[in-house]
């Protein structure tokens, strides 16, 4: 693989994980257990950012300090890139708490299962469903129509 490729796949694998965040929301787990496993991928995820943030922002300042960076407008290109670093600087301390909350989230719901026997989702209406979403996104731990509280 050469450079131009090695650049053409990093760029496609970022895009495929803002394609697979996007999937996710589209799915509505039904057990504790998908979730806890979507939270502990997710915190991985989120410790892996956090990594590349960092790479990205030593990457750049290697390039600024190697003169290999131009500005379009012709200014120097210290300003923007210190700009830059700042702002992954930010990104990687919402990682870093993406991280954290994500690991904290799959510890506080570990002795949650579903209990035996309950309704499958196809006999209840789409309305019911979209109860149980609105609940688990509004912060509602505990509650009827909340998966997490079978």
């Amino acid at each position: 693989m050469n450079e131009s490729d090695d650049e053409l796949a990093a760029e496609a694998a970022a895009a495929d994980l803002a394609l697979a965040v996007r999937s996710l929301l589209g799915m509505t787990p039904r057990y504790p257990a998908t979730v806890y496993g979507i939270l502990g991928n997710l915190a991985e995820t989120a410790r892996g950012l956090d990594l590349l943030f960092d790479r990205l922002s030593c990457l750049l300042g290697a390039q600024l300090a190697a003169g290999r960076l131009g500005h379009d407008r012709d200014e120097p290109a210290g300003p923007a890139v210190a700009a830059t670093r700042r702002s992954l600087l930010l990104a990687r301390t919402s990682a870093q708490e993406m991280h954290r909350g994500s690991r904290q989230a799959q510890r506080s719901m570990n002795a949650l299962h579903a209990r035996c026997g309950f309704p499958d989702d196809g006999a209840r209406s789409r309305g019911a469903r979209d109860t149980e979403v609105s609940l688990i996104h509004s912060g509602t731990e505990r509650g009827p129509g909340n998966p997490l509280s079978r």
